[in-house]
Parts: C-alpha cells; structure tokens; sequence
C-alpha cells in the first residue's frame, strides 16, 4: 500500500487529445521535475547547467544527437553564443526557445568564418 505503481510509457510520438504526443508530455513532465532540480539544487557552473540542459533537450526530443555533440563541444570551448543562451534561458525558462537557440548556433559554428 501506498506505493506508486510503475509507469508504462506508450510508443514514441504516439498522439494524445488535443495533438501533443506522448513525448511532449513526457517532456513537460521531465521538465517541471528538472525546474525543481535546477532551482533547488542548481549545477554551481554554466558548463555544468548547459550540459543538463543539452541532456534535457536531447532526452526531450528537442535537439538531435548532431545537434548535441555539436552543442557539447561550444561549451567545451566555452562559446559565447551558447552562454549567452544560458543566461535567456534563466531569465525566460522557455525550452523551445532554447532549442531554437541552441539550433541556431549548431548552424552558425557550421558556416565558414
């Protein structure tokens, strides 16, 4: 008694009522668990908060394993674009603009300089 029972996830992008799928759910679930996590027992460094977020993003089905190793790498080399995102995202909390970020500069450090 008074234990949760195990979830059971359905099948990746399978649509739920009003055409979110399952993964947005499951992401905004993820989210709202992360949110807590972050306010309370934030990463100390901003290399150590993007990581979680690329990882977040990237379990979310918000970013690709591209994008993700690409992303990785900017914050290795401590990329001013991608700090830049960090402090937006802390202000706004808004994952698809981060995302969108986070793509953007994925393109940008692909382009000649």
């Amino acid at each position: 008694l008074g234990q949760a029972l195990p979830s059971v996830a359905a099948p990746a992008g399978a649509p739920k009522s009003g055409g979110r799928t399952v993964d947005d759910i499951n992401f905004q679930s993820a989210t709202a668990d992360f949110e807590e996590v972050f306010d309370n027992v934030a990463p100390k460094t901003p290399y150590a908060k993007l990581l979680l977020l690329v990882s977040m993003l990237f379990k979310g089905g918000k970013v690709t394993a591209h994008e993700r190793t690409a992303l990785k790498n900017l914050i290795i080399s401590n990329d001013e674009n991608v700090l830049c995102a960090l402090e937006v995202f802390e202000m706004e909390r808004d994952w698809d603009d981060l995302a969108d970020s986070f793509r953007q500069i994925t393109q940008l450090s692909k382009t000649p300089q």
